[in-house]
């Protein structure tokens, strides 16, 4: 295995780009709120390097697509770098708001494939993988010893959680990217040639399980619109043993003071893998930015593994690069090794314009179904035919 070393950014990094910097070169960053500390070491030693001056900004990351398409609307100041999602890419593409990374055209070997796919388009790189976020298990070590295996082992300690007064395994299981997780297929595509495409042939089934489970071993409040929320509260609590949540909820989680552990997805109950989504995290250059080279230069600064690992090590933000992921400090680290073999089993979430209507049309659905008690076939039969694409 490869220990990560720290070595001059200088050496490492100028070789691959001929950024040229004065008194007056300045560089504006948005990064998500909270994380701005994390840069604060990387912007000084960028500064002694380069003369260039950065400023960070923090914006909500799942603001900052919308606020980059208003300040291109309205000729406002865009920054030079920004945040966006990987499946958001296409529609900035689009737009013109994102420029071709040349960056990554020269060091795409140096992350993971399935990162560097989300970020390309027509055969273009256009970001630079950030961090990747999939759905986990967080379990109370309190209440549980080890992860279990397979739903079935969990719907067993449902049981004898809630003659406890407490819960086993809680998700919120009316929101479609959730319950893809048990709908999907490994490697399949959920919209085909402008379909929906949830491996219909058993959806009925696998739908009707989860409204059985919803019912059965499901808070009530966690059916309503602040569903994260509450299961959040009740996790932090000691009132639910085990919760199915994005990789991203794991600083929140580790700060909190819960004694916890997480671990890849259990089995289905009939032994299968479970399917979540995968997305990622990328920085993006403007394409306003005046000082492309310099932002993506600065990029790279962000992303060479030692970096990346400290960052990590403050943020819970693993970044896909292939000498981190390698690393002994990675491979050994509990939440790195669970996150990464999800993200094998994951399918990337599209990229394609139909996806918010799909997520909102099937979200109700669901809601209806599991919350309700709608009929399985009619209900879920009637949200795909409403969909028009």
């Amino acid at each position: 295995m490869k220990t990560l070393t720290k070595m001059s950014m200088l050496a490492l990094l100028l070789a691959s780009f001929t950024a040229q910097a004065d008194d007056s070169c300045k560089l504006t960053v948005w990064e998500a709120p909270s994380r701005a500390q994390s840069l604060s070491d990387i912007v000084k030693t960028f500064k002694q390097d380069t003369n260039c001056t950065v400023e960070i900004k923090e914006i909500d990351i799942k603001k900052q697509l919308s606020m980059m398409n208003h300040l291109s609307e309205t000729q406002g100041n865009t920054p030079d770098v920004f945040i966006i999602e990987g499946d958001r890419i296409n529609v900035a593409k689009s737009k013109d708001l994102i420029a071709p990374s040349t960056y990554m055209a020269k060091n795409y070997k140096k992350y993971l494939d399935l990162a560097r796919e989300q970020v390309q388009v027509d055969g273009e790189y256009y970001a630079i993988p950030r961090s990747v976020e999939t759905y986990l298990v967080y379990y109370n070590r309190d209440l549980i010893e080890y992860p279990l295996e397979d739903l079935n082992a969990y719907i067993k300690l449902n049981e004898e959680m809630m003659a406890k007064g407490k819960y086993g395994l809680v998700t919120k299981l009316d929101d479609f990217y959730t319950d893809y997780t048990f709908l999907g297929t490994e490697h399949s595509s959920i919209i085909d040639h402008e379909h929906l495409n949830v491996n219909g042939k058993d959806i009925s089934r696998k739908v009707s399980f989860l409204q059985k489970y919803a019912q059965n071993y499901i808070p009530a409040e966690v059916l309503k619109p602040n569903g994260w929320e509450v299961i959040d509260t009740m996790f932090k609590d000691g009132k639910i043993a085990a919760v199915i949540s994005n990789a991203s909820n794991f600083s929140e989680y580790a700060q909190s003071g819960v004694n916890y552990g997480v671990a890849a997805l259990p089995l289905s109950s009939d032994g299968k893998s479970l399917t979540p989504f995968y997305n990622t995290y990328n920085y993006a250059v403007s394409s306003k930015s005046k000082r492309k080279n310099m932002a993506e230069l600065f990029i790279s600064y962000i992303n060479s593994p030692s970096n990346a690992y400290d960052r990590y090590l403050q943020t819970a933000e693993l970044t896909p690069i292939n000498d981190l992921l390698n690393s002994d400090l990675i491979v050994n680290d509990d939440f790195s090794s669970a996150l990464f073999a999800q993200v094998e089993k994951a399918n990337s979430i599209p990229s394609d314009r139909h996806m918010d209507q799909v997520a909102d049309v099937m979200s109700t659905a669901l809601h209806h179904i599991e919350a309700e008690g709608y009929n399985t076939d009619t209900t879920f039969n009637s949200a795909i035919s409403d969909l028009q694409f």
